[in-house]
């Protein structure tokens, strides 16, 4: 059940204060929860509005995966495809028309789950990979008054939509909290929750979950990544 959600803060990222240049203008590192090794790098390139890049280094600096984000849709609901050479993941999710279509491989679990249309659920609002982070601050009002607040998530992996739920849980010298778990109570014995923590610019400064990157193994890592801008 844990497997089901597996979200990223190379995922929480929207298309803002963009670079023209496509340096990286955010940094994400990300440390063992419980050893604080580094163990991977996150750099986050702009090159428009629309167009997001996320390169992922060893912390020698070696890059083993990538993503490709396209916000022409809207900021919480990007086509993305990423590979990353430590799983053998491929997954590529893209928006035909009003269909969203996806397909995922795995050399190393030799799974391959071929082009499908997603089923969507029309009655909760749709976050896609780094949508979430358009999604906060659609909702960041609300948010503020403690309301939880439910929408479907694209697993990619799996290539399903799940019911998760958003809700501020913690705040404190214009650091706020949010916690993002299952919707239903009873499925939330079973999934580990995420949090995220925002300062008072509404930009995402540190994640603490389970992340988007697989190990050589094909397990997906527990993490805490801290974020910064980069001038």
């Amino acid at each position: 059940m844990k497997r089901l959600v597996v979200l990223s803060l190379a995922c929480l990222l929207s298309a803002t204060a963009l670079s023209v240049d496509a340096k990286p203008s955010v940094i994400g590192e990300a440390y063992d929860p419980e050893s604080g090794r580094l163990l991977y790098r996150e750099e986050h390139r702009f090159y428009s509005a629309t167009k997001h890049e996320v390169l992922y280094q060893t912390a020698d600096g070696e890059v083993f995966a990538n993503k490709q984000l396209d916000y022409s849709r809207s900021d919480m609901t990007p086509a993305f495809s990423m590979t990353n050479q430590w799983s053998g993941e491929t997954i590529d999710i893209q928006w035909q028309n009003s269909d969203l279509t996806g397909r995922y491989v795995s050399r190393l679990k030799e799974i391959e789950r071929g082009l499908k249309t997603i089923a969507i659920s029309r009655s909760e609002p749709l976050v896609i990979d780094a949508g979430f982070d358009g999604f906060i601050r659609h909702n960041w009002t609300q948010l503020m008054t403690g309301q939880r607040i439910v929408f479907e998530y694209i697993i990619p992996t799996r290539l399903v939509s799940v019911p998760l739920a958003i809700q501020l849980t913690h705040q404190e010298a214009e650091r706020y909290q949010f916690t993002i778990n299952a919707k239903s109570r009873l499925l939330n014995l079973f999934v580990q929750p995420i949090v995220l923590q925002y300062n008072s610019q509404r930009s995402l400064v540190m994640f603490n979950g389970r992340s988007n990157i697989a190990d050589h193994s094909g397990q997906y890592l527990d993490v805490v990544i801290h974020f910064h801008t980069v001038e």
